[in-house]
C-alpha cells in the first residue's frame, strides 16, 4: 500500500509539473503596441530587404524556425492565405535560429511568396517572441492588433485578416 501511494504523489507531482509546463502563458506584445522594424533586414539570400517599404499597408509578421515542428505544419497555410491577400496584406517571415541553408530550402520547399528575414536575438526579444511560432498583426499603422502563439491555421489566419481588413 505505501508503494502504491508513493506512486500515485510521484505520478500526481510529475503531471503538475507538465500541466504547468504545458499551460504556461506566453507573454506577446500588447495590442496598439508599435513595435519597430529595422530599415533594411537581411534575406536568407544575403540581400537586404527594405522593411520600410513593406509597412504601408496592414500586415502579418510571423517569428518561426526551420527546426520547429509547429512551424512547419503551419507554413502551407501562411503560404496560401498570404498569396490570396497578397494585394492588400503584406506578410513577413523572420526566421529564428537557423542555418541560412536551411532557410533557403525551406523556402524554395514551401513557394513562399512573401519576405523572409534573419532574426536576431535583439530582435527577437523587443518582440517578445519566447515562442515559436508567433505570428503577430499590425494594422497599417504599424499597431500590434492581435497575436497569435502556436501553429495557426488557413481559416484562424483569414478570420483575422478579415477583421483587420474591415477596420483599415
Amino acid at each position: 500500500m505505501k508503494q502504491f501511494l508513493r506512486m500515485a504523489g510521484t505520478l500526481a507531482l510529475i503531471g503538475a509539473i507538465i500541466l504547468l509546463f504545458f499551460s504556461r502563458h506566453f507573454e506577446t506584445l500588447e495590442k496598439g503596441a508599435k513595435p519597430v522594424l529595422p530599415a533594411t533586414m537581411r534575406a536568407p539570400s544575403g540581400q537586404q530587404v527594405d522593411i520600410a517599404a513593406l509597412q504601408n499597408k496592414p500586415m502579418v509578421v510571423n517569428f518561426w524556425a526551420t527546426w520547429c515542428p509547429p512551424c512547419r505544419q503551419e507554413m502551407p497555410e501562411l503560404v496560401k492565405v498570404a498569396n490570396r491577400f497578397a494585394s492588400s496584406v503584406q506578410f513577413l517571415g523572420i526566421a529564428a535560429q537557423s542555418p541560412v541553408s536551411d532557410l533557403r530550402k525551406f523556402q524554395e520547399a514551401y513557394k513562399i511568396p512573401y519576405p523572409i528575414v534573419l532574426g536576431d536575438d535583439h530582435l527577437m526579444n523587443a518582440w517578445k517572441a519566447e515562442s515559436l511560432p508567433l505570428t503577430y498583426f499590425l494594422n497599417a499603422s504599424g499597431e500590434v492588433v492581435g497575436s497569435h502563439v502556436g501553429a495557426i491555421t488557413e481559416s484562424e489566419l483569414e478570420s483575422v485578416i478579415q477583421r483587420l481588413l474591415l477596420n483599415t
